[in-house]
């Protein structure tokens, strides 16, 4: 009887101290936190896009995240599918048919500071079309992330080469999330892309995600291009589960 009321409470203290899962989508705006040591983060959705000057997109976006430190995380991601040229070059923010890199958090859960992190990724062109050119494209970004009550705020500036060109530009992108009870999250985002002797490429989105429990997340998001005479909408829906 000892024995099984000691498991009973053990088991009690460990899911009070589980994290939920953390997820750096469906949004375009990365958080600051990394996943921890040993842990390993699968994130992957489904994009349907439709444009107004060409067929729509079909594409298939997958994260996967391991924790190599406390304070750091690998990072692998792939971004496939039918016409996935101008889902690249417009729509998403920082996409690389496939990359890899790393995310640091420099500060983290201070009283005044809001949490800090740098995301490095570069291209792995293994992938690209011979019409593509083979560009080993760097990208650097700031995360800034501050939650307050239920309402946490994610910014991330960053520059990058441009995946089919040597054309750098800069991103900028913001988020909003509102815990709505313990297992919703609902989530406003602005992103854009500025690029030297053209017009930014501006973004909104909005979406919902639903912890189904400590290690899985499923999610769904909408948005469309704004600013623009050009028509580009789209729709997304993924999990993200932790290991």
């Amino acid at each position: 009887m000892k024995i099984a009321a000691l498991l009973y409470f053990s088991l009690i203290a460990i899911s009070s101290t589980a994290q939920d899962v953390q997820t750096d989508q469906p949004d375009q705006t990365d958080g600051a936190s990394v996943v921890g040591r040993h842990k390993v983060q699968l994130e992957s959705q489904l994009y349907y896009v439709s444009y107004s000057d060409h067929p729509a997109s079909f594409i298939s976006s997958t994260l996967l995240r391991v924790g190599l430190l406390n304070n750091l995380e690998g990072r692998f991601e792939t971004d496939q599918g039918l016409r996935r040229h101008p889902f690249i070059s417009g729509t998403a923010e920082g996409a690389f048919p496939v990359a890899a890199g790393l995310k640091y958090t420099l500060i983290k859960d201070r009283p005044v500071f809001p949490d800090l992190g740098i995301i490095a990724d570069v291209q792995l062109p293994f992938t690209n079309r011979h019409s593509e050119h083979q560009y080993w494209s760097p990208s650097v970004a700031l995360a800034v992330e501050k939650k307050i009550r239920q309402v946490n705020i994610a910014l991330n500036a960053g520059v990058r080469q441009e995946a089919f060109e040597k054309q750098a530009i800069c991103q900028l992108s913001g988020d909003v999330k509102l815990e709505v009870g313990r297992k919703f999250e609902l989530f406003v985002e602005y992103f854009t892309q500025l690029k030297q002797h053209a017009l930014a490429n501006q973004n909104a989105d909005a979406g919902i995600l639903c912890h189904i429990n400590r290690k899985l997340v499923v999610f769904g998001a909408f948005g469309e291009r704004i600013f623009s005479h050009e028509s580009t909408s789209f729709v997304s829906s993924g999990l993200a589960v932790s290991f």
